[in-house]
């Protein structure tokens, strides 16, 4: 019986994630490539000092778990550019000048520009996965409060593939993990 219960289960992930950054609405991040929820236990382990066997247990303790979600991005949107290097867009009256004027680089006359300011910070926010699993019963899920800090390396030039960076979502909040009912 607990078989049958199970036969379906199998997963094939693929679907969205969204994040949502203080009072702006939420928006989705653009194409993944991935993403995946590392969940570590911390643990106090004592043992015994006195005597022939220090290897007794006298006390496991579950300390803290932490939780982490890992996200590799291939949406090069300033906004997603903006939370990899830490810092924030820039209106067109804040772009300095020294970029505006960069010769070659300069935009035609009337063009605005848009940048990015790296800082050394950590943005907090919600994230959510909307599952879309292309095979079985995927789930959703839902993280209340996450820094969202880089992780890694962007990847500026290569033959062998499209540009791409990962960042981390520390959850500091809460985790749900749902699924659609039926009625």
């Amino acid at each position: 019986m607990a078989e049958n219960e199970h036969a379906d289960n199998v997963v094939v992930g693929a679907g969205r994630l969204h994040v949502k950054i203080g009072s702006a609405d939420e928006r989705y991040v653009g194409d993944t490539v991935s993403a995946t929820l590392a969940v570590e236990p911390q643990r106090l382990t004592v043992f015994a000092g006195d005597g022939a066997r220090t290897d007794k247990r006298l006390a496991d303790v579950l300390t803290q778990v932490s939780r982490t979600l890992d996200i590799t991005l291939r949406d090069m949107s300033m906004a997603n550019i903006a939370l990899f290097v830490g810092g924030s867009e820039l209106a067109d009256e804040d772009v300095p000048a020294a970029l505006k004027a960069d010769g070659d680089h300069a935009p035609a006359s009337g063009k605005k520009w848009k940048a990015v300011k790296a800082a050394t910070k950590a943005v907090e926010g919600a994230v959510r996965y909307e599952e879309q699993a292309v095979n079985g019963a995927g789930r959703h899920i839902y993280v209340t409060k996450a820094r969202l800090v880089p992780s890694g390396e962007w990847d500026l030039k290569s033959r062998e593939q499209e540009q791409r960076f990962q960042l981390s979502a520390e959850i500091t909040g809460d985790v749900y993990v749902y699924e659609e009912a039926d009625a």
